[in-house]
């Protein structure tokens, strides 16, 4: 197998046959598909658009068309049409083997040989004297979803095309089959192998401001684009690394102003490069991360070092054993631990008594000390101490007034039980 390319040298007085010109042609022809292979990926470059026809009877009679255009097929090779291409029964409607229901639509790549010498130019006894090659194209519609082919037909993998979209066939006894509907699923758009992409503008970075709109809006057809920018059109997917030195609009582009917005920036402190506009809704599947006082924090971490954080509970105390207490008493120190790293101290707090339960009555009459129906006061404090960065010891204290005792001098409180709700508030900040 030759690994050299070879191409015409021609010199004066060389004789030429026909097979060198065919050389010479197909060195030109295999060069540059060899070219659209390596540089592209394959796919429509423009136009191929399934359209309804303007002489369609909605919604009981549609007829479509492709529009015209200009793809790369996976061989490197250019599929043009020159004018829109009708989807009617003299063509693709009226092949065989048409199944109904969805149907992928695909544009290939075709090839045969035309044209005739000129009169008196021609050998009776010699084949294939055709002058020309036709490039031109074929349409093939192809049950959705159905495996590949093994007998040729198959336009993905036997013909190396385009698809278009997709179509839904009908078939009834007054109009045959007709497509009822039309749509741009699966429709391959080209791509580009490239390292970096390079605007042939002439870029002036100092006249972008990201506060401006600097993508001029018109009354009708394109928005006028600055100089150095990346278009990309609807439906193309990006795979791998993309690298954006200067600034991306994602939308129509927008102002930005303190007047409208007081919490920017003025736009002359604003960076000329590396700012992201986005004209619509952003869904972010992942964290979100700044880089904030020196330190990387997530968006959820930033949100939440900006709240407070409010923890809450409540505390039981058995009074029932006598002797146990006299007036008062406190709890085991709690230990509270925060996720804001140096809050305020001391941090706020309050505690309440929630509830308490009395002696009985029976009970309540033998106790000595203490006026005759004495008004019992129940109350709840605590102390806190700032242990380290993230944690504080949070101990509770009761009283219970007047003092009592029963009929052995023992004392008592007219309480089996207290129960004490608390809240502290952590507040960010030093």
């Amino acid at each position: 197998m030759a690994t050299n390319i070879q191409r015409l040298r021609y010199f004066d007085g060389e004789y030429l046959r026909s097979n060198d010109f065919t050389d010479e042609q197909s060195y030109h022809v295999a060069m540059r598909r060899r070219l659209n292979l390596a540089l592209h990926l394959s796919g429509i470059v423009e136009g191929l658009v399934i359209q309804q026809d303007a002489n369609s009877v909605p919604p009981t009679l549609l007829f479509f068309s492709i529009s015209a255009g200009f793809a790369i097929d996976q061989a490197g090779r250019e599929i043009f049409v020159s004018a829109p291409y009708s989807l009617s029964s003299d063509n693709v409607l009226g092949g065989i083997g048409l199944q109904a229901g969805p149907n992928e639509l695909w544009i290939a790549y075709t090839e045969t040989a035309s044209g005739l010498p000129a009169p008196g130019y021609q050998l009776c006894d010699q084949p294939g004297q055709n002058t020309r090659w036709t490039e031109a194209f074929t349409v093939v519609l192809k049950p959705n979803g159905a495996p590949p082919s093994t007998n040729g037909q198959d336009p993905n993998t036997d013909l190396m095309g385009i698809r278009l979209g997709t179509v839904t066939l009908h078939n009834d006894s007054v109009n045959g089959w007709t497509i009822t509907s039309a749509d741009a699923l699966g429709r391959t758009y080209v791509g580009i192998r490239a390292l970096s992409v390079v605007s042939p503008d002439e870029v002036d970075t100092d006249s972008f401001s990201v506060a401006a709109q600097n993508v001029t809006p018109v009354t009708s057809g394109s928005p006028l684009a600055p100089p150095g920018y990346l278009d990309v059109a609807p439906g193309v997917f990006a795979r791998g690394n993309m690298f954006v030195e200067e600034n991306m609009v994602l939308g129509d582009d927008f102002v930005l102003d303190n007047t409208t917005y007081p919490k920017l920036p003025a736009p002359s402190a604003m960076p000329p490069n590396g700012n992201l506009k986005v004209n619509g809704d952003l869904f972010l599947q992942g964290s979100f991360y700044g880089f904030l006082a020196g330190g990387w924090m997530g968006l959820s971490d930033y949100i939440l070092s900006l709240m407070p954080d409010v923890q809450t509970g409540t505390a039981s105390f058995d009074l029932s054993s006598p002797g146990t207490a006299t007036t008062g008493g406190s709890s085991p120190p709690l230990t509270l631990t925060t996720r804001i790293s140096g809050f305020k101290n001391p941090p706020q707090f309050s505690v309440s008594v929630a509830g308490f339960t009395l002696l009985k009555n029976s009970e309540l009459s033998s106790l000595t000390s203490g006026l005759p129906n004495s008004a019992i006061q129940v109350t709840a404090s605590a102390v806190a101490t700032m242990a380290t960065a993230t944690t504080l010891t949070f101990e509770l204290v009761w009283t219970v007034t007047p003092n009592f005792k029963n009929a052995s001098s023992v004392q008592e409180l007219p309480l089996t039980s207290i129960q004490i709700a608390w809240i502290v508030i952590f507040t960010p900040g030093p």
